[in-house]
């Protein structure tokens, strides 16, 4: 149900590499509202795989890589792998890429294979949360990390930055960075819309940078990192929650130090797309600089973000920082529906 500029019952899902965050934001009081931390879809579909022996025929939706990628590219080194085409952008959407591992792309499996579904969605566990508050589900919000479909010959890291500098560039607006429908460019995203509408006929999804860092601003003008397991992102934040400068690198490239270097360049304006791409992250885009009254670090690995010499520290209006993605959801999506509204 949407009222007033707002659902009042949004279940938003923040799916990362090593764990998928859940709120259940009710129209009860915010203390009233589930929450779970439960292991990521991932990582959960690779320890699927590595429990099962023999040929895998592989079907369902494209999903993030990551952990099951490497499980997935490891059996094919020892028996015989088939993926339907959706399945298979979970590997590489460049389906080329994916047959060049010794994996086949067919909609039919070998005889007596595994079978195994992908997906983002963990329905067992979302279904079950459902069940037990008895509320409906007026509206599903879900984070995930897209790099997008990047065109031949362009880095997918570089299309992802690209992508975001286009809404940067163009106003930065939270509502700017959700989709609402399936798009070509963006396979995860589609399929996570697509799956969703078994939950819910209203299917929000965002990226989960974006919505963790929203779920952190305080309200101030802010410079916000979001340090997860496989990702590095900080963006600076206008008073009116408008992002005007992003960056984005592999947490595994890292260190305090390392990362004081960036965040100062970053600050200064000095920051460069290609010296962070040059580096194996994804890249760097600034629009407008803005000095920032509040420091503010999430994420998993936060510990490196408040171990620089700038004063981070653990966003105010969390009890729990691990829920700033589901809390950024819920956010954007009541901004996205009020401006749609407004128009």
């Amino acid at each position: 149900m949407y009222t007033g500029g707002k659902f009042l019952n949004v279940l938003a899902v923040d799916i990362g590499v090593g764990t998928q965050d859940v709120l259940f934001s009710l129209e009860e009081t915010d203390e009233n509202s589930p929450r779970m931390v439960l292991p990521s879809p991932t990582r959960q579909k690779s320890q699927e795989i590595e429990k099962t022996s023999g040929d895998l025929f592989i079907r369902g939706s494209t999903m993030g890589g990551g952990p099951v990628s490497s499980a997935i590219e490891r059996r094919a080194q020892s028996s015989s792998v088939v993926m339907t085409p959706r399945a298979a952008r979970t590997v590489r959407d460049d389906l080329s890429e994916v047959e060049e591992k010794g994996i086949e792309i067919d909609n039919e499996g070998p005889e007596g294979a595994s079978e195994i579904v992908l997906g983002d969605l963990d329905f067992p566990a979302l279904e079950l949360l459902l069940d037990e508050t008895s509320a409906s589900c007026d509206c599903l919000a879900v984070a995930v990390q897209d790099h997008g479909d990047a065109p031949q010959g362009v880095s997918d890291r570089r299309f992802r930055v690209s992508r975001m500098a286009e809404v940067i560039e163009s106003g930065g607006e939270l509502s700017e960075f959700a989709l609402l429908e399936t798009s070509e460019d963006f396979h995860r995203f589609s399929a996570v819309l697509k799956e969703g509408r078994q939950l819910s006929e209203n299917v929000v999804v965002t990226d989960t940078k974006i919505s963790a860092m929203t779920g952190a601003h305080s309200g101030s003008p802010s410079l916000i990192v979001d340090a997860g397991n496989g990702h590095v992102s900080g963006a600076l934040f206008s008073e009116d929650t408008r992002i005007t400068a992003f960056f984005e690198h592999h947490t595994a490239s890292l260190d305090s130090d390392h990362l004081t270097d960036i965040l100062k360049s970053f600050l200064s304006g000095e920051l460069t797309n290609d010296r962070i791409f040059e580096e194996g992250g994804h890249g760097a885009y600034i629009d407008k600089i803005l000095e920032p009254e509040d420091f503010l670090a999430t994420g998993p690995r936060r510990a490196m973000v408040i171990g620089t010499n700038l004063p981070f520290r653990s966003p105010p209006n969390l009890e729990n920082a691990m829920m700033a993605g589901p809390y950024g959801l819920v956010r954007l999506t009541e901004e996205l529906f009020e401006d749609m509204e407004a128009n």
